[in-house]
Protein backbone atom coordinates (compact mmCIF):
# COMPACT_ATOMS: atom_id res chain seq x y z
CA UNK A 1 0.00 0.00 0.00
CA UNK A 2 1.25 3.39 -0.80
CA UNK A 3 -0.22 6.52 -0.12
CA UNK A 4 1.06 9.95 -1.56
CA UNK A 5 -0.02 13.79 -0.39
CA UNK A 6 1.17 16.97 -0.95
CA UNK A 7 2.48 19.08 2.08
CA UNK A 8 -0.40 20.55 4.10
CA UNK A 9 -4.32 20.42 4.07
CA UNK A 10 -7.06 20.81 2.02
CA UNK A 11 -5.50 18.94 -0.87
CA UNK A 12 -6.49 15.31 -2.07
CA UNK A 13 -4.43 12.41 -0.55
CA UNK A 14 -4.48 9.37 -2.91
CA UNK A 15 -3.59 5.82 -1.85
CA UNK A 16 -2.44 2.97 -3.59
CA UNK A 17 -4.11 -0.39 -2.04
CA UNK A 18 -3.30 -4.65 -3.01
CA UNK A 19 -3.60 -7.27 -0.15
CA UNK A 20 -5.02 -7.54 2.64
CA UNK A 21 -3.38 -4.70 4.86
CA UNK A 22 -6.26 -2.01 5.85
CA UNK A 23 -6.44 1.86 5.92
CA UNK A 24 -8.81 3.69 7.78
CA UNK A 25 -8.98 7.46 7.99
CA UNK A 26 -10.41 8.98 11.85
CA UNK A 27 -11.39 12.19 10.64
CA UNK A 28 -11.32 15.24 12.82
CA UNK A 29 -14.83 15.00 13.92
CA UNK A 30 -13.83 11.55 15.26
CA UNK A 31 -15.40 9.46 12.69
CA UNK A 32 -13.49 6.27 11.57
CA UNK A 33 -14.04 4.94 8.18
CA UNK A 34 -12.13 2.91 6.05
CA UNK A 35 -10.29 3.27 3.06
CA UNK A 36 -9.45 -0.26 1.38
CA UNK A 37 -10.93 -3.16 1.46
CA UNK A 38 -9.03 -6.66 1.69
CA UNK A 39 -8.05 -7.98 -1.87
CA UNK A 40 -9.29 -11.63 -0.45
CA UNK A 41 -11.69 -14.48 -1.85
CA UNK A 42 -13.14 -14.02 1.67
CA UNK A 43 -14.18 -10.91 1.00
CA UNK A 44 -14.90 -11.47 -3.22
CA UNK A 45 -17.27 -14.25 -1.53
CA UNK A 46 -18.64 -11.68 1.10
CA UNK A 47 -19.54 -8.91 -1.49
CA UNK A 48 -20.94 -11.58 -3.55
CA UNK A 49 -23.76 -12.45 -1.06
CA UNK A 50 -22.08 -15.40 0.98
CA UNK A 51 -23.08 -18.25 -1.13
CA UNK A 52 -21.46 -21.68 -0.80
CA UNK A 53 -19.21 -22.41 1.40
CA UNK A 54 -16.21 -19.67 2.87
CA UNK A 55 -13.52 -19.71 1.31
CA UNK A 56 -10.20 -19.36 3.74
CA UNK A 57 -9.35 -15.44 5.07
CA UNK A 58 -6.05 -16.38 3.91
CA UNK A 59 -6.02 -16.30 -0.09
CA UNK A 60 -5.60 -13.35 -1.19
CA UNK A 61 -6.21 -12.58 -4.88
CA UNK A 62 -3.90 -10.03 -5.29
CA UNK A 63 -0.48 -8.92 -3.82
CA UNK A 64 2.88 -7.12 -4.45
CA UNK A 65 4.91 -9.73 -6.45
CA UNK A 66 2.05 -11.47 -8.46
CA UNK A 67 2.41 -10.85 -11.77
CA UNK A 68 -1.48 -9.50 -12.62
CA UNK A 69 -1.61 -6.62 -10.08
CA UNK A 70 -4.76 -3.72 -10.58
CA UNK A 71 -4.27 -1.77 -7.33
CA UNK A 72 -7.26 0.23 -6.28
CA UNK A 73 -7.16 4.25 -6.12
CA UNK A 74 -8.66 5.99 -3.75
CA UNK A 75 -8.59 9.76 -3.52
CA UNK A 76 -9.54 11.76 -0.65
CA UNK A 77 -9.37 15.42 0.65
CA UNK A 78 -8.26 15.59 4.28
CA UNK A 79 -8.22 18.17 6.76
CA UNK A 80 -5.63 19.49 9.29
CA UNK A 81 -6.36 16.98 12.73
CA UNK A 82 -7.21 13.68 10.74
CA UNK A 83 -5.26 10.61 11.20
CA UNK A 84 -4.65 7.21 9.56
CA UNK A 85 -4.41 3.92 10.35
CA UNK A 86 -2.38 1.64 8.22
CA UNK A 87 -2.27 -1.82 9.67
CA UNK A 88 -1.79 -5.77 8.96
CA UNK A 89 -4.81 -8.07 9.13
CA UNK A 90 -2.91 -9.62 12.10
CA UNK A 91 -4.30 -6.32 13.79
CA UNK A 92 -7.77 -5.96 11.83
CA UNK A 93 -8.82 -9.23 12.72
CA UNK A 94 -8.74 -8.96 16.21
CA UNK A 95 -9.21 -5.28 17.00
CA UNK A 96 -12.61 -3.70 15.74
CA UNK A 97 -13.34 -0.55 14.39
CA UNK A 98 -15.21 0.87 17.46
CA UNK A 99 -11.76 -0.18 19.50
CA UNK A 100 -9.73 1.38 16.89
CA UNK A 101 -11.96 4.03 17.03
CA UNK A 102 -11.21 4.89 20.76
CA UNK A 103 -7.56 4.18 20.55
CA UNK A 104 -7.19 7.03 17.84
CA UNK A 105 -9.41 9.27 19.16
CA UNK A 106 -7.75 9.59 22.13
CA UNK A 107 -5.27 12.28 21.26
CA UNK A 108 -2.34 10.14 22.34
CA UNK A 109 1.29 10.64 20.18
CA UNK A 110 1.26 8.98 17.13
CA UNK A 111 4.06 6.47 18.63
CA UNK A 112 1.93 5.51 21.78
CA UNK A 113 -1.31 4.90 19.92
CA UNK A 114 0.83 2.29 17.81
CA UNK A 115 2.18 0.69 20.52
CA UNK A 116 -1.54 0.60 22.47
CA UNK A 117 -2.76 -1.11 19.17
CA UNK A 118 0.38 -3.23 18.88
CA UNK A 119 0.21 -4.36 22.67
CA UNK A 120 -3.83 -4.53 22.40
CA UNK A 121 -3.20 -7.38 19.15
CA UNK A 122 -0.74 -9.25 21.35
CA UNK A 123 -3.41 -9.14 24.16
CA UNK A 124 -5.85 -11.05 21.54
CA UNK A 125 -3.67 -13.78 20.82
CA UNK A 126 -2.03 -11.99 17.79
CA UNK A 127 -2.14 -15.12 15.38
CA UNK A 128 -1.21 -13.53 12.37
CA UNK A 129 1.63 -10.38 11.93
CA UNK A 130 0.89 -7.32 13.79
CA UNK A 131 1.86 -4.09 12.34
CA UNK A 132 0.09 -0.53 12.85
CA UNK A 133 1.00 2.89 11.04
CA UNK A 134 -0.23 6.25 13.07
CA UNK A 135 -0.02 9.54 10.92
CA UNK A 136 -1.44 12.56 11.09
CA UNK A 137 -2.26 15.65 8.80
CA UNK A 138 -1.22 19.07 10.07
Amino acid sequence: MGIWAPRGTGFPVTIFHVGDSRMYLLSKDANLEPLTRDHSAYQQWIESGKQGSPPPKSYILQALGLSDVAPDIISINVEAGDRFLLCTDGLSNGVGAPEMQQLMSEGASLDTTCERFISLGLARGGTDNLTSVVGSFS
